[in-house]
């Protein structure tokens, strides 16, 4: 176990329902834990290990995809003490990595990660902004409130395109004679 980092562990939530356990190592480096970062995401509590071992073994049906975009896919255990479940392991992946994840199940089109990602645009956008202009930046609950309207739009439309698709292959469906 001496090869194994202590880090403190915070949930990191970006709005009500939405968040991951984040990890600050003594060096200052933050990380974020596999199985929240598959769950932020909508996949099962596995997805970030099997997309890691799909990279490394050069199998994985996004394995080139991440490889472009410098995915790293190294994993590294952290220990946490002091917590109410007493000493825990964890599993964590650079916040590199986690960016590139978030953008992997975006282009494949999961709803939740097409909503991080357009959240968190917005929210960082907005900041730079007010930067330029001489503003103070957003404060946390600011941030957190333009992130959950942000979520919630995107998760809105993404269900509307879906039920628009759905009314137009049932219209085709019956164009076809197929309605029965």
């Amino acid at each position: 176990m001496d090869n194994i980092t202590r880090a403190e562990r915070s949930t990191v939530k970006f709005c009500d329902g939405v968040e991951v356990e984040g990890y600050r190592l003594p060096d200052g480096e933050f990380r974020v834990g596999k199985l929240s970062t598959a769950l932020a995401l909508g996949y099962g509590k596995d997805w970030v290990t099997r997309t890691i071992n799909g990279v490394a073994s050069g199998k994985g049906k996004d394995a080139e995809t991440l490889a472009q975009w410098g995915f790293t896919g190294v994993a590294s255990p952290v220990e946490v003490t002091g917590s109410a479940r007493g000493t825990t392991i964890s599993e964590t992946i650079s916040l590199k990595d986690f960016r590139q994840l978030i953008r992997l199940a975006a282009k494949r089109g999961k709803p939740q990660a097409e909503a991080l990602l357009d959240a968190l645009l917005d929210v960082g956008i907005e900041d730079w902004f007010r930067l330029a202009f001489g503003q103070e930046q957003l404060t946390l609950e600011e941030k957190r409130d333009k992130f959950y309207k942000a979520y919630a739009a995107t998760i809105n439309w993404l269900a509307e395109d879906r039920q628009d698709i759905r009314l137009i292959e049932e219209q085709e469906l019956f164009l076809a004679g197929n309605w029965n």
